[in-house]
């Protein structure tokens, strides 16, 4: 029998997923009904995004010669001078991991927020008004998020490889077909929309070592250079630029009435190990009435842990 362990992400998608954070980050979601998605370059694993680009990288070449496509490697290209994303969100499968509370939560001061995925797959970016004197680029749009599990993955796996230049290849043709039929576009370039696609994947992707992570992500690809709608925080060792998202309310809730509080995209907070458990899980608990939120169900860790 093999000693490997898998994944703990289930084959059935789960309808909550957990997001590790601060009770101080925790109310600001809760309060705004946002949450806040991070640069892809400057998560706490080196290696997001190229572990795949990289690995496409040793195909690429051959693989575009075949297919006729002039497409630069992508070791080799330039981040933009402002940052662009992809930006990324994230949850895991489950609630209450030892591995979660240590790398993601303050000590002694983490939550698990429970969102519905249901809600999680109609997130919005939060648009802003372009500030006064900004001039906007003609493509004044905005990409839909994608949420989806993460596949961990061997770097070394050159089928992987071939497998991903397929798929973006297949869904580039795709797309220019739908342009040409829907608008007689016969200048879409099948180059970029590859490329695109393969950029867009690569968000999914990350090294088997992280697989006890079970994650699940809400990716939002690209801002199209809209700067204005970034924001940034201070870390101990950075300035990290992120976007905000707007978590709505689940289908169920249109047919309360409007004078109602709606916003039930969270199910549950857990509170994590604490020396004050009871305290904090009653403070919590008394914080979600007092903004109206009656979905949540407040609990605590069932962990053995402490590290106070």
């Amino acid at each position: 029998m093999s000693s490997v362990l898998k994944p703990l992400i289930p084959d059935v998608e789960p309808t909550v997923v957990y997001h590790y954070t601060s009770l101080a980050s925790m109310m600001k979601i809760l309060k705004t009904q946002k949450i806040w998605a991070t640069d892809i370059g400057y998560l706490n694993d080196v290696s997001e995004r190229n572990l795949l680009l990289d690995t496409v990288d040793g195909h690429l070449l051959n693989f575009a010669s075949e297919h006729r496509m002039e497409v630069e490697q992508f070791r080799i290209s330039q981040r933009s001078q402002v940052p662009d994303g992809p930006y990324v969100a994230s949850f895991s499968a489950e609630s209450d991991s030892l591995n979660q509370w240590r790398s993601y939560c303050p000590q002694a001061n983490g939550v698990s927020i429970g969102f519905k995925t249901e809600c999680l797959k109609a997130v919005e970016l939060a648009w802003k008004p372009a500030y006064e004197g900004y001039k906007r680029n003609v493509w004044d749009y905005i990409l839909p998020c994608e949420f989806k599990r993460v596949f961990y993955v061997d770097p070394n796996d050159g089928e992987l490889a071939i497998k991903v230049l397929n798929s973006a290849y297949n869904d580039a043709l795709k797309s220019v077909q739908e342009l040409k039929d829907n608008y007689g576009d016969e200048f879409a370039s099948i180059d970029a929309y590859f490329r695109f696609n393969i950029e867009a994947q690569a968000s999914f992707y990350k090294h088997k070592g992280f697989s006890s992570e079970s994650e699940y992500r809400l990716v939002l690809p690209s801002q199209f250079q809209q700067a204005h709608q970034i924001e940034f925080r201070c870390t101990r060792s950075s300035l990290v630029p992120y976007v905000a998202l707007n978590v709505p309310h689940s289908k169920a809730a249109e047919e309360m009435r409007p004078d109602v509080f709606r916003w039930d995209a969270v199910t549950e907070i857990k509170i994590g190990p604490t020396p004050n458990a009871d305290l904090t899980q009653l403070a919590v608990f008394g914080f979600c009435r007092s903004i109206g939120l009656t979905s949540a169900n407040v609990t605590k860790s069932n962990l053995p842990y402490r590290d106070w």
